[in-house]
């Protein structure tokens, strides 16, 4: 039967709308697959390059149109320096792992993670694919990092296949009880903390050694950063009296040192995270989730940002 007139004109828009629904439900799962992964920590995101170079603001969601969700898995080996990747290989092709504590897990935020965020950045600025892997583990400490690298485990499969690897733990080595209990000792009350600190930094340099005995020796550009605050910061800190404000910060002045040694005694690249976050003013309150302690979704950027910055500068 031939259609004139207004039924005509009816069966056109109609089709026009079944055609527009269809590939709404086809691409919606794929874009909330990809978003569900990255805001829960759940393992690997392969990232393809979109055509457009990158241009993100410090608060932008990650995007996901040309992002697909895969899966993958973990191994062992021991000693040796990790060494900068040349730009050829992150051009070619980059496998990212993500190391350490609640920071990089996206704990607080529910949102997209600064690993996952930091895979699609390269990924666009290199204009070649990147699988991100966020291995990391809230309430992870140093020592328990060290030995899932040891074991076969996972994540040392992960990392064996890793070029680019970053590294965000030490904040659960220094636990503000020990502070808080009043016999820390020292004139300004955190001589208990330097022991911890040398033990931490120990247990880096050993998971340095270890990352470079997985790799086999292969070119690899391991980023450790360093914390904002160890404790919590911003407004939720200054609720909690000047005195912790102030031991905050010393304890984690003592903290950074520890990683920076670490990281360059053995050819890792140290990534400062406390002046970026002070950049704007003392108050980083709106780079943080509301428990104070951990990054909410422009934090998770602002990392994410420094990071590129550092693996792009010619690592």
């Amino acid at each position: 039967m031939r259609l004139t007139g207004p039924w005509r004109v009816f069966a056109v828009v109609a089709a026009s709308v079944l055609v527009v629904a269809g590939a709404l439900l086809v691409a919606a799962p794929v874009r909330r697959a990809v978003l569900l992964l990255a805001r829960h920590g759940q393992r690997v995101t392969d990232v393809l390059p979109p055509a457009a170079a990158h241009s993100q603001p410090a608060s932008s969601p990650v995007p996901s149109a040309t992002t697909s969700p895969t899966t993958s898995a973990s191994a062992a080996s021991s000693s040796g320096a990790p060494s900068s990747v040349p730009v050829t290989e992150i051009r070619s092709r980059s496998t990212l792992v993500g190391l350490g504590d609640s920071v990089p897990a996206g704990s607080a935020c529910g949102c997209v993670p600064f690993v996952a965020r930091l895979g699609q950045q390269l990924a666009t600025d290199r204009g070649q694919p990147v699988t991100a892997i966020n291995d990391a583990t809230g309430g992870e400490d140093s020592s328990e990092l060290l030995t899932a690298l040891t074991q076969p485990t996972r994540i040392a499969r992960d990392v064996s296949t890793a070029n680019i690897v970053t590294i965000t733990i030490a904040a659960n080595d220094v636990a503000y009880s020990s502070y808080a209990s009043g016999s820390c000792g020292g004139d300004d009350g955190t001589a208990c903390y330097r022991p911890e600190v040398q033990a931490l930094s120990a247990n880096v340099s050993a998971i340095l050694r270890r990352i470079q005995a997985l790799r086999g020796g292969r070119p690899t550009t391991v980023l450790v950063t360093g914390y904002w605050n160890v404790w919590q910061d911003g407004r939720v800190a200054r609720s909690m009296g000047a005195e912790f404000v102030q031991v905050s910060h010393l304890v984690t002045t003592l903290v950074n040192q520890g990683l920076q040694q670490a990281a360059t005694s053995h050819g890792a690249l140290f990534v400062d995270l406390a002046k970026p976050f002070t950049a704007a003013g003392p108050d980083d309150t709106g780079l943080l989730a509301a428990d104070g302690d951990h990054p909410n979704a422009a934090g998770h950027q602002l990392i994410a940002d420094v990071l590129t910055q550092a693996v792009l500068a010619g690592t």
